[in-house]
């Protein structure tokens, strides 16, 4: 499976290339830099997707990246997903435990969350992080749980002139 999850790494991969991950605990950590990325497992109880460094981000999306990631269970790094500045992505039918942020949105990053369970995270379900005093986020998110994090469910914290965008229900 390493093999085909480095795909998503480098620059061998298509304008959109699908990464179809089987049933299983798969110890990968994902990053997808200037491509369109599928990733998808076969369901939340069935692909487990544990990350290779407990400090980093299992899946990170790259400023000019983009993924749709779905069907498996995230766990064992510092964020389950991360969008990094400008990056994107459609986030469905996962669950994020175990991590210390389930999803992390750095400034200018859009994000679609779609029935995800975040949960049992040391800190934050989904961090919404400004690092500096501009920078616009994107959140969408549709029957969505956040529950047992250390933290807040969604931290949106207010800094400089900084714009959230919400459109969220449950």
């Amino acid at each position: 499976v390493g093999d085909i999850v480095d795909r998503a790494r480098g620059s061998d991969a298509q304008d959109v290339d699908t990464i179809l991950l089987g049933s299983g605990r798969i110890d990968e950590s994902v990053v997808i830099k200037k491509k369109q990325i599928q990733l998808l497992g076969v369901g939340p109880g069935f692909t487990l997707l544990y990350g290779k460094h407990k400090h980093k981000p299992v899946v990170a999306v790259g400023k000019e990246g983009s993924a749709e990631i779905s069907m498996m269970t995230i766990t064992n790094g510092e964020d389950g997903v991360l969008v990094e500045k400008g990056g994107s992505a459609k986030l469905r039918n996962l669950i994020l435990m175990g991590l210390v942020n389930g999803v992390h949105l750095e400034k200018e990053a859009t994000a679609d969350l779609l029935n995800l369970t975040i949960s049992d995270n040391a800190k934050h379900g989904v961090w919404l992080e400004p690092k500096d005093k501009k920078g616009d986020f994107t959140l969408t998110g549709r029957n969505n749980i956040l529950s047992f994090n250390g933290g807040y469910g969604l931290l949106a914290p207010e800094h400089g002139d900084t714009v959230y965008s919400f459109s969220y229900s449950d």
